[in-house]
């Protein structure tokens, strides 16, 4: 029993003298003054108020800043590129934040750099698609591809309007009220076509007719809506040309320009006057037809649709 109770007692002693041991050297670390020193506690109590004074002071700065970047007009125009300069400084700034947050705690920092090296190589190397859509995203903001508001289409996998370029991708609202997110790398990559860049586009229209239509007569028609809609262009002058002989009709092209911001509304607008004036004019819109000959000898003509034809 005397043994047991000398070890018991043994064990409880070395707790207790291992407790007083770190509560001397936590009161020693964060409270003495040796050689003259500030306190530990001093030092972590500065850093944090400079934490907590920063924040807010970077805060209170990114709030000017943006404010500024809405009110300036002429240094920089484009959105893209005062949201891409905003992300940018935030970034830094905080990180700023937090190294001079590391220097007043006294941290080992000789090897930062070395460390800073490393993790952007292996960072560089796992996630290689991040780093490029980041570079992609510089290349975008540089050569001006486009612009926040401009409507784009990216090598034919999705079209929209840009709403926001960010550091790894873009940011497209379609027609229909959905929102895109590409990749900055797949933009760069792709054959981008922008639809508001130019103050004029080009609306072509290819129309199939029979071949017995007076085609004179079409591509006066043609020409005379374009010409009687005030909203196209004269300069350069609507043109009506036959474009291909097909094997169930002749090919008509109409041509014209009109400012890029009413392109759709012209656009719907000379299908329906195109369609009444063909109606009014008796011009026919070509379709398939196959002869047939009946045991008597007539020939019956059908549709392609199997139909039969009136003719």
């Amino acid at each position: 029993m005397k043994i047991l109770d000398y070890t018991f007692n043994d064990f409880w002693a070395s707790v207790g003298n291992a407790f007083a041991t770190g509560w001397d050297q936590f009161i020693s670390y964060w409270f003495s003054s040796e050689n003259g020193q500030t306190p530990y506690i001093v030092t972590f109590s500065v850093g944090l108020t400079f934490l907590i004074v920063a924040y807010l002071l970077v805060k209170l700065v990114l709030m000017i800043i943006k404010k500024a970047l809405k009110l300036d007009k002429d240094f920089v125009k484009e959105k893209t590129i005062k949201r891409f300069f905003f992300n940018t400084l935030k970034i830094i700034l905080y990180f700023a934040i937090v190294i001079i947050f590391l220097i007043i705690l006294k941290a080992d920092l000789s090897g930062l750099s070395t460390i800073i090296s490393s993790a952007i190589l292996a960072i560089g190397i796992a996630l290689q698609d991040i780093v490029g859509n980041f570079a992609s995203g510089v290349i975008i903001v540089n050569t001006k591809l486009f612009v926040i508001g401009e409507y784009i289409d990216v090598g034919g996998l999705c079209e929209g309007t840009v709403e926001d370029v960010n550091f790894l991708n873009t940011q497209l609202r379609t027609v229909d009220g959905q929102q895109i997110t590409v990749p900055n790398s797949t933009i760069t990559k792709s054959v981008v076509k922008n639809y508001s860049r130019n103050a004029v586009r080009r609306i072509c229209i290819n129309l199939g007719v029979d071949y017995n239509t007076d085609i004179e007569l079409a591509k006066k028609v043609l020409v005379e809506i374009c010409q009687n809609d005030k909203r196209i262009m004269q300069e350069p002058a609507p043109q009506a040309v036959l474009t291909a002989f097909n094997e169930y009709s002749l090919n008509l092209s109409i041509r014209c320009y009109v400012p890029t911001s009413v392109y759709w509304t012209v656009l719907f607008d000379l299908n329906e006057k195109i369609l009444y004036a063909f109606r009014e004019n008796n011009i026919s819109i070509a379709f398939p037809r196959v002869a047939l000959s009946s045991p008597n000898g007539n020939a019956v003509l059908l549709k392609q649709d199997g139909v039969k034809d009136n003719e």
